[in-house]
């Protein structure tokens, strides 16, 4: 009797195990890297931005770092959501070469790290425009299309604003 239910058991795990499995597997490759990227872009731009608040900053460009932690952090919790419904592990910190950046960042000169702070801005905002626009438009999931599409105006927001404090120096 044990064994039966024990098999009939077996017999109806298994395939609620393959139906999780197979939410990440029917989740394209590229739409995963998409993930991945995204969400490394996003903690790094926290990260950078944190860690700016604590420079000289001016009145604009402190009130723009807040304004990328706040955005940034929304945009990274609703992608966590999206990828924890496809069943898609996000990662818990940046990559070393993202940490590197950040110390390097961290080494700059009061007198330069303004200006050094905000080129960095305008080139992370544009690898991140083209990640998201790529995503809109050739990504497969369409959740994560949708996300791209809706997150863009602002990322092109930041770029905009970065360039606009930027010429200043």
């Amino acid at each position: 009797m044990f064994l039966l239910r024990t098999i009939a058991l077996t017999a109806l795990l298994i395939p609620l195990s393959l139906m999780q499995a197979a939410d990440t597997v029917l989740l394209h490759e590229n739409d995963q890297v998409f993930i991945k990227n995204a969400t490394i872009g996003n903690m790094s731009e926290i990260l950078m931005s944190e860690a700016a608040l604590k420079r000289t900053l001016t009145a604009d460009e402190k009130s723009f770092t807040q304004q990328l932690i706040t955005d940034h952090t929304k945009v990274n919790s609703e992608l966590a959501a999206i990828a924890k419904r496809k069943g898609v592990s996000l990662l818990s910190s940046v990559p070393a070469e993202e940490q590197e950046k950040l110390t390097k960042m961290s080494a700059v000169k009061d007198k330069d790290f303004n200006e050094t702070y905000l080129e960095h801005q305008i080139s992370c905002h544009k690898k991140a425009i083209d990640l998201f626009e790529d995503q809109a438009e050739d990504g497969k999931d369409p959740d994560l299309k949708e996300f791209a599409s809706k997150t863009l105006p602002n990322l092109k927001m930041h770029l905009e604003t970065a360039k606009r404090l930027e010429a200043k120096y």
